[in-house]
């Protein structure tokens, strides 16, 4: 069974406590606009760099990318 990446619990609590922050429950499901505010960046660069469909992207899947 694979190891997990060393940052990616952080990267998750850290989602976690963003969406609360923003929505005040506990959602796991990122829209487009959630990951470019989280990020900073542009909706082009999200696009372009992460694998996000229509109905967005689950917090567990980001965090893994992000670590």
């Amino acid at each position: 069974m694979p190891r997990e990446k060393e940052a990616y619990r952080d990267n998750l609590e850290a989602l976690k406590s963003f969406l609360h922050g923003k929505y005040k429950d506990n959602r796991h499901l990122m829209t487009i606009k959630d990951v470019c505010e989280y990020l900073g960046r542009s909706f082009d660069y999200v696009q372009k760099h992460y694998n996000i469909d229509k109905k967005g992207i689950s917090i567990e899947t980001f965090a893994r990318n992000l670590s």
